[in-house]
C-alpha cells in the first residue's frame, strides 16, 4: 500500500520526512505543524532532480519515469524516455547518465520546462518510489528511510 510523506530540513540541516495521510491529516495542516516544529520544506528543482537521479544510480536504484511539468506532446520527451530506458538496460552507464543530465538541461534550459516528478525503483526490494518537486514523497512506506538515506544526502549540501 502507497503511503506518502513530505520531506523537511531540520535546524541543524537534516532531512526529515514526516508521514501523512492525505485525506484525515492534510497538506496545509502538515505544513503549519512542520513550521511551529521549525522545519523548512523542500522545493525541488531541476538541478536537485539532476543530483537524485545520478545518486539514485550510483546506490543501485532505476529511474522509471521522469514526469514534466509542462503538457507538451508525449513526442517531445521521447529522447529522455528512450534514455532512461539505456540507462536501465545498461545497469546505470555514467556515459548515459550523462546524456540524459544533459538533455534534462535542455528542457529545463531552452523550453523553460521543469520537472514534475521522478519515480525511483529499487529492484532489490521491487519497490517504487515518487519524489513531487513540492517535496512530496509517495511509495512504500519502508523505502522512505531507504530513499532519505542513500538518495537525499545530495540535499545535504
Amino acid at each position: 500500500m502507497d503511503s506518502q510523506a513530505k520531506i523537511f530540513r531540520n535546524k541543524q540541516g537534516d532531512i526529515e520526512l514526516i508521514p501523512y495521510d492525505y485525506k484525515s491529516n492534510g497538506y496545509r495542516k502538515v505544513l503549519n505543524n512542520a513550521y511551529k516544529d521549525n522545519l523548512m520544506q523542500i522545493i525541488f528543482t531541476t538541478s536537485i532532480y539532476k543530483r537524485i537521479i545520478e545518486k539514485a544510480y550510483q546506490k543501485g536504484l532505476f529511474v522509471t519515469r521522469i514526469n514534466f511539468m509542462d503538457l507538451l506532446d508525449d513526442h517531445d520527451f521521447t529522447d529522455i524516455k528512450d534514455l532512461v530506458t539505456q540507462v536501465n538496460a545498461s545497469n546505470g552507464n555514467k556515459t548515459l547518465i550523462n546524456i540524459l543530465i544533459k538533455e534534462i538541461d535542455w528542457f529545463a534550459n531552452n523550453e523553460s520546462i521543469d520537472i514534475k516528478s521522478i519515480e525511483l525503483f529499487d529492484r532489490e526490494n521491487n519497490q517504487k518510489i515518487e519524489i513531487y518537486n513540492n517535496g512530496v514523497i509517495l511509495g512504500e512506506i519502508d523505502q522512505f528511510e531507504v530513499v532519505k538515506t542513500n538518495i537525499l544526502s545530495v540535499l545535504m549540501v
